[in-house]
Parts: structure tokens; C-alpha cells; sequence
């Protein structure tokens, strides 16, 4: 261990005499972001979510006439709204006792730290960092930083939580930090780094496919689904930074940087509705009425609108308008039936919808 800190600490040095000199502050940092969500398998419908090849990059730099990059403490990006995570329930949840923030976690290579949770891993990814947080000609001095995503699971109000584990071989040296997805916006914590140092490139994967260690890739191609709407998708990212002391305390005021906005063109197909009736079922009998429940399921790739549910036999009659029934989606309701008295049929049901508010009528 204490060749590893001699290591860093000789570093730091090499790097704080290339121009660090006391007292130097960072100023008018830059920001960027950058996504894509290419689909894995198939295309994209206006409103069926598919999964995709899910990315991020973020970069935050400093004018060449400063001295210091200010350490990102924080990222909140803005997703499109049409994009949203799925921790399946196959994918077990990696505790905090294998992969969690410290003291739980050492600085292991990612195979040691991927043997805990094998089955939980997400993603993959790569960092590269301003040693000390030393502005150098050339940009990050520190270029070999890998990151691997595991499932976190949920928070406790149900948002899928990442937990992302980073290690710098040239360092020897591990960090840990947390991400969450609340509705389309992405909420990274970016723990301390050695010295202070901070983050110039961040680039997250799901599933990572592009990685050449295969143990470091999704186990889930269907945790990041995505629509296409309007045609195209738009992003931007608002980056918290600010120097720490030893102890992590804040070592001075923090400054917000806004990444312009980024706008991706996207195609998603209408997609058509597949709605069927999958079961009726007797409720209760009052005089000559019937109320049954009548369930329908639209097993295609776009909403199904104004589904009437039809109750027909001889001297039976009864109906029912579903106004819309979304793609891969299951919906039951109540029907009252009416029976002419004397009539023992029971009531056959069919339906009729609507592709859209004008569109070509399904039938059956």
C-alpha cells in the first residue's frame, strides 16, 4: 500500500511543478455533453419502448491560461423524456457489502472488484482525470481510468439506482460513486478523487458493448429502453464543481457549468395495435342484468383508441368503449349486459377499435 501512495504522491509532485504555483485558482471552465441510444435489435416505434445501446459523455476543461481544472463534484444530465431504465428482476442487485461506497470497497483491479457482483454488471465505461487537478498542455494527464457499472437496484422512492466502480492501474487506485435515474434526469455523485484530482472525461455504457473484456458488459441488453416521437432527441448537462479539502469538506465556493444543449435525430415507425380479447368472467347477476369483466390485451406496437366492447346474443345486449389501451398493455373492465327475460344464452363478446383518433379501424 504504501508503494501505491508513494506513486500518487510522486505524480501529484511531478505534475504541481509543471505550473501549479500557490494560490491558483480555476476559472471559466467549459462543459460538454454528448448521448446516443442506438436500438440493439430492430428499430424504433413512436411509442413502444425499445432497448437501445445506451451512452454518455461528459467533459469538463479549463482555458489553457489557468493553472487548475475545478474537480467535478456533481452531474445532472437531462435525458429526452422517451428514454428510461429497467432493473429487471433477473438481474440481482449487487449490496453495498460487495460493491458500496468506503470503506466497503478497496482498491482492487475491476476483475477483483466484477467477481463480487458478476451477475449485476450494467455497463462499462472510462474516465480520464487532471492529476491533482493540474490544468497540463495536452488535456488529462491520466488517461487510463476504466469504470464498471453494477445494478443498484432502487432507491426508496423507486428510482433504478447505478453503482459505478473506477480504477487507474498507473495508480493502483479504486473510487466508487453513485448514480440515479429520476424520471429522464441522471444524478451523479462524483466521490473525491486522491490529491483532489479531477474528472476532465466521463463515459458511461449500457450495455457496454463496445468494450473488448467481455466480463465487463451488460448482462441486460433491455435495461435502457427509448421511443422516438418527434424525431429526434435532446440532452444537456448542468456540471457542480469545486475544490475539497482532505477530508472532503468544501474548500471553497462551488460554480455550476451548463453544457449546451446537444439535439440527436432519431426514427421511430407508427407502429400498429394487435388488441384481443383474452377473457370474460361472471360477476354477479341483478334481475335481468349481467355484469361480467372483460379483459383485452393489445399485444401490438402502437395504442389502441376507442375500443368498443360489445355484448351479443339473442335478446342480449351490452357495450362498453375503452378509450385507449397502450401498446404491450393489459386492461380490464366492467360490462354491464343486459338479458331480455326468459333468456338463459350467455352474451358473446367482440370488439372494435380504432389505429388512432382517424385512423383505420381494427375489428373482429
Amino acid at each position: 500500500m504504501r508503494g501505491r501512495f508513494a506513486t500518487l504522491a510522486a505524480c501529484s509532485a511531478t505534475l504541481l511543478s509543471l505550473g501549479c504555483v500557490s494560490g491558483a485558482t480555476a476559472a471559466d471552465e467549459t462543459a460538454a455533453a454528448d448521448i446516443s441510444m442506438n436500438p440493439s435489435a430492430g428499430g424504433l416505434f413512436h411509442e413502444l419502448p425499445r432497448p437501445v445501446d445506451w451512452r454518455v459523455e461528459a467533459e469538463v476543461t479549463a482555458p489553457p491560461e489557468s493553472n487548475l481544472v475545478l474537480p467535478m463534484k456533481r452531474i445532472r444530465v437531462s435525458f429526452p423524456k422517451e428514454m428510461s431504465f429497467h432493473p429487471g428482476p433477473s438481474m440481482p442487485v449487487c449490496p453495498d457489502s460487495k460493491v458500496g461506497p468506503p470503506p466497503t470497497y478497496i482498491s482492487e483491479p475491476p476483475e477483483t472488484i466484477i467477481a463480487r457482483c458478476s451477475r449485476s454488471v450494467v455497463g462499462n465505461g472510462s474516465a480520464k482525470v487532471y492529476l491533482a487537478a493540474v490544468n497540463a498542455p495536452g488535456g488529462p494527464n491520466l488517461t487510463d481510468g476504466v469504470l464498471v457499472i453494477f445494478n443498484g437496484g432502487r432507491n426508496r422512492v423507486g428510482s433504478p439506482r447505478l453503482k459505478v466502480y473506477g480504477f487507474s492501474a498507473s495508480l493502483a487506485t479504486g473510487l466508487y460513486f453513485e448514480g440515479v435515474m429520476k424520471k429522464n434526469i441522471l444524478l451523479v455523485d462524483i466521490g473525491q478523487l486522491p490529491v483532489d484530482s479531477a474528472v476532465g472525461e466521463l463515459d458511461l455504457n449500457i450495455p457496454g458493448s463496445d468494450s473488448p473484456f467481455p466480463d465487463r458488459r451488460g448482462g441486460d441488453p433491455r435495461y435502457v429502453r427509448a421511443i422516438c416521437a418527434d424525431g429526434q432527441w435532446s440532452a444537456f448537462a448542468n456540471f457542480t464543481l469545486g475544490r475539497r479539502d482532505s477530508d472532503g469538506s468544501a474548500a471553497g465556493p462551488e460554480s455550476v457549468v451548463r453544457s449546451p444543449t446537444v439535439v440527436k435525430p432519431c426514427a421511430g415507425a407508427a407502429g400498429s395495435p394487435r388488441p384481443k380479447l383474452l377473457r370474460d368472467k361472471l360477476l354477479r347477476r341483478g334481475g335481468g342484468n349481467l355484469i361480467y369483466r372483460v379483459t383485452v390485451r393489445n399485444s401490438g406496437t402502437a395504442s389502441a383508441h376507442k375500443v368498443l366492447l360489445r355484448a351479443r346474443g339473442r335478446g342480449i345486449s351490452g357495450r362498453r368503449l375503452i378509450r385507449r389501451i397502450p401498446p404491450r398493455t393489459t386492461k380490464s373492465v366492467k360490462v354491464k349486459v343486459k338479458r331480455r327475460t326468459g333468456t338463459s344464452r350467455v352474451p358473446r363478446f367482440t370488439l372494435r377499435s380504432r389505429w388512432g383518433p382517424d385512423g383505420p379501424r381494427q375489428g373482429r
